[in-house]
């Protein structure tokens, strides 16, 4: 009798465990949220700029910002806007911290969810500066463009322009000569006039200042020349799986803006974003690159997101994190624009997007090995196609 109720309590205990762990199972939800990574505080103009990774969580809602103000006072801000999806693990953000003065400022990045959960605070640090002359000068970049060999860009962060009256003047040699010219720093960009003798491509010196004498110090820039990178720099590492057999993303890099599209399945789509990985032969300082859409078909549409990432290193095999240059909608609608520029005589290019990779508020283009394009979202098609990527550089 007491073998059986021992047998009877031994089958109903473990009946129990199964049926206690099965209920864990179904309804158990994160108790905790990862810190966020790759945090960087970039000294600007009375302010400091943030940006950061978030962690990859399927809960994170914001991300708290806080910090203790010149007055002493404590400042805590929710940041809630996300370039991408956050739980994706390559998503991003981005704030700019008002400040007054010139001293250090340490602030505390925490993950957190609607629930409750906070993650382990990042702290940093960073000091705000108040030269409005050094930010301009220290943005200026002067090169020749490669699709236009006989003028010199003349390059500049332009943000400060709401706030104060600056201007770039460059100073370079012509006819034997020195000449200057002066750019309202509104432009952003501009070109230096006819008649710059290119070859060998000059040096120039810049300097910054307001229309009422104040100035920085003058600089020597070198021009540098930017050229389109071969198709042999390009190794395909991995993609979005194609349509057919052998219309993978090579053709994106092969130069021939009017050859047949790279071209997602267009059944059993994977859902977005679509993506190519690349390897570029070695490491490049990047500058712009240049979309070119199908132009195999007149009706086509394509209503894209795209995002770009660039990296030092592989990220995907545990190298340094990506740095997001970009996310940005455009909408062609049709695409018989460029089906009928293709088929002219002579064939006319039609570039559909041209992106600058200028890193706002980093001053510089971002030097990578490594490049990721991303289309976020397609309003009118469940797959996604290209022609061409076309990658420029600074050498």
């Amino acid at each position: 009798m007491h073998k059986h109720i021992l047998f009877l309590f031994s089958v109903l205990a473990v009946a129990l465990g199964l049926f206690s762990g099965s209920c864990r199972n179904e309804t158990t939800t994160p108790d905790f949220i990862d810190p966020v990574s790759a945090v960087r505080l970039i000294p600007d103009t009375m302010a400091v700029i943030a940006t950061w990774r978030n962690p990859s969580s399927p809960i994170l809602d914001y991300v708290e910002v806080s910090y203790t103000d010149e007055d002493g006072q404590p400042q805590v801000l929710q940041q809630r806007e996300f370039v991408g999806d956050p739980a994706s693990g390559l998503s991003t953000a981005y704030l700019r911290l008002k400040v007054k003065d010139a001293v250090a400022y340490e602030f505390t990045l925490t993950a957190v969810s609607n629930t409750g959960l906070r993650s382990e605070p990042v702290k940093a640090s960073a000091t705000a500066i108040a030269d409005v002359y050094k930010v301009l000068l220290n943005s200026i970049r002067v090169y020749q463009p490669a699709e236009n060999a006989g003028v010199i860009r003349v390059e500049f962060d332009n943000s400060l322009r709401g706030e104060f009256p600056l201007f770039v003047s460059v100073e370079y040699p012509s006819g034997g000569t020195m000449q200057t010219v002066v750019f309202p720093a509104e432009s952003a960009e501009c070109y230096l006039p006819a008649g710059v003798d290119m070859s060998p491509l000059p040096e120039v010196t810049v300097w910054t200042h307001d229309e009422h004498g104040g100035e920085s110090a003058r600089e020597s820039r070198a021009t540098r020349e930017e050229f389109l990178l071969a198709p042999s720099a390009f190794t395909l590492l991995d993609q979005t799986p194609a349509w057919f057999a052998g219309v993978n993303a090579t053709r994106l890099f092969d130069g021939n803006v009017f050859g047949e599209p790279w071209h997602t399945a267009a059944t059993s789509t994977p859902p977005y974003p679509h993506f190519v990985l690349v390897q570029l032969d070695e490491v490049y300082e990047l500058t712009k690159y240049a979309l070119y859409p199908r132009t195999s078909e007149a009706a086509a549409r394509s209503d894209y997101t795209i995002r770009l990432l660039v990296s030092l290193e592989n990220a995907t095999e545990g190298g340094e994190e990506w740095t997001d240059t970009g996310t940005f909608d455009f909408m062609p609608g049709g695409l018989e624009p460029y089906y009928t520029a293709a088929n002219e005589t002579p064939p006319r290019e039609l570039a559909w997007f041209v992106y600058p990779l200028f890193m706002y508020p980093l001053a510089e283009y971002p030097h990578a090995q490594y490049f990721r394009l991303e289309i976020l979202t397609n309003a009118n098609n469940p797959y996604s196609y290209l022609n061409e990527v076309r990658v420029y550089a600074l050498r």
